[in-house]
């Protein structure tokens, strides 16, 4: 009869640990895409609600005009507003507005959100 040890080899060993490393490695890069990934999405919720205010804003003055303006939040880095107002329908009044939010993301490439609506043209109430 053989005498034969209980246990691992040495061979075993490091296929086991090469196995796990693998899934750990893995495991990792699976958690930054994860993170990028949300980090943009709440970039384009930001951006977005910045637009969405910004459009309600324009359109509770009345007065809608065409300005550039760059944001001084950290959570969108080389962050900027524009707005673009142009003629939609004359004859109805009715104007075009578009805001753009621009930002840097990831990488160094430029990002935006554009939300775009028809607004008409408020009159001056006039009279009791």
């Amino acid at each position: 009869m053989r005498n034969r040890r209980e246990g691992f080899t040495l061979i075993e060993m490091l296929v086991s640990i090469l196995i796990l490393s693998i899934g750990v490695i893995a495991g990792a890069l699976c958690l930054s895409l994860a993170l990028t990934c949300n980090l943009r999405a709440n970039r384009i919720a930001l951006a977005t609600e910045l637009a969405q205010n910004t459009i309600e804003s324009q359109r509770s003055l009345g007065d809608l005009t065409t300005s550039t303006t760059n944001l001084g939040d950290a959570r969108l880095p080389g962050g900027q507003i524009a707005t673009l107002v142009s003629e939609y329908d004359v004859q109805l009044k009715l104007k075009r507005l578009r805001v753009t939010v621009s930002w840097t993301g990831t990488k160094g490439r430029q990002e935006s959100v554009v939300l775009e609506t028809i607004v008409s043209k408020r009159q001056k109430h006039v009279g009791g």
